[in-house]
């Protein structure tokens, strides 16, 4: 990770962290939100997108694409806890790198759907969470109903982008 940190030049500057992966589909936002937004946060420092197996490192290539964002190295749990715990910012779903981020004292923007953020959100003070409530809840929670979830859409980029401003302002 410090390698790549160095080939990048952010070694001794201020980075951001997006991961797009979830346990489950019904826990992602959209790829294309995830594009824009790190477009839009490109401009004010550079954005690193972490993943975890093949399926997460296509979408991290494609939210990356047009230099939207660095797509990070394949990372073992302690290099993942390296690089987010020095990160400025971390954004992610409801997914264990958001927790680990949290718990290194990483500021975090949340996106959270079908799960409560209530019960399974970030603990830390420097956390905003930004849930869409579940039309389908607790439905959603039951393997059957998973894949027909949709609350994430109604998180705008602009609903996202906004806390991430305020946390690195």
């Amino acid at each position: 990770v410090e390698a790549f940190l160095q080939q990048h030049g952010l070694s001794d500057r201020g980075f951001m962290v997006l991961n797009p992966g979830a346990g489950w589909p019904a826990k992602r936002w959209p790829i294309d939100r995830f594009h824009e937004l790190a477009q839009r946060l490109r401009a004010i420092m550079p954005v690193i997108i972490t993943w975890g197996g093949a399926a997460e490192r296509a979408m991290a290539d494609a939210i990356g694409a047009g230099n939207a964002g660095l797509v990070a190295p394949e990372t073992n749990l302690a290099e993942l806890w390296h690089l987010v715990s020095r990160a400025r910012l971390f954004i992610g779903c409801d997914t264990g790198p958001l927790h680990m981020a949290d718990a290194a004292g990483t500021p975090c923007v949340a996106l959270f759907g079908p799960t409560d953020a209530r019960r399974n959100g970030p603990l830390g003070s420097n956390a905003v969470v930004v849930q869409s409530p579940c039309l389908n809840y607790p439905k959603c929670w039951s393997t059957k109903f998973r894949a027909a979830c949709r609350c994430m859409q109604n998180i705008t980029v602009d609903m996202a982008y906004a806390p991430c401003a305020a946390l690195l302002a």
